[in-house]
């Protein structure tokens, strides 16, 4: 709860590093976690950079009734150059973004029968299963919003493709 309350305050609150170069420096809250941004406002033009994490590092679920226990690594980045009309806060950003959602996990102690798919199998020739679930790499991205003075909404989209899973048995 204090992460939380913590991160509601510093969302508020931008450090501005030199009011005459325009450079802003603080904390982010978006849909892909928490993190810090930056921002080089050079009137016309801004160039920014973003680089956020999801404070989770397990995840456990169920998958055609076998239990599997994931690490996630969820980190990504952005690095954008918005173009706004003189005066207006509104801005168009055109960018990469880095990074993604990765995942290793596993389901162990398998037993009985397994259905997997449209597949039956016996846990004893499985062994464990282990997943793999790659989503991100660097790919182009486009913004609308509105910035200013360091605090900054937008809406975004980032053409990832599609992800990568992978399942095998060991």
């Amino acid at each position: 709860m204090r992460v939380i309350l913590l991160a509601a305050v510093f969302a508020v609150t931008t450090v501005s590093a030199s009011a005459q170069n325009a450079i802003y420096v603080g904390p982010q809250i978006g849909t892909q976690g928490i993190g810090a941004s930056a921002e080089v406002d050079l009137g016309l033009i801004s160039a920014s950079g973003e680089l956020a994490f999801l404070p989770v590092s397990s995840v456990a679920f169920e998958a055609d009734d076998v239990e599997f226990e994931v690490d996630v690594k969820p980190i990504s980045g952005l690095l954008m150059v918005n173009i706004g009309p003189e005066g207006s806060k509104f801005s168009f950003g055109a960018g990469l973004h880095f990074g993604g959602f990765n995942a290793d996990g596993q389901s162990k102690n398998l037993r009985g029968l397994v259905d997997i798919g449209d597949g039956t199998y016996p846990s004893s020739g499985i062994g464990d299963l282990e997943v793999d679930f790659e989503y991100g790499g660097v790919a182009p991205a486009v913004m609308l919003g509105l910035r200013g003075g360091g605090f900054n909404i937008g809406l975004g989209v980032a053409f990832t493709g599609s992800p990568a899973f992978t399942m095998g048995a060991t």
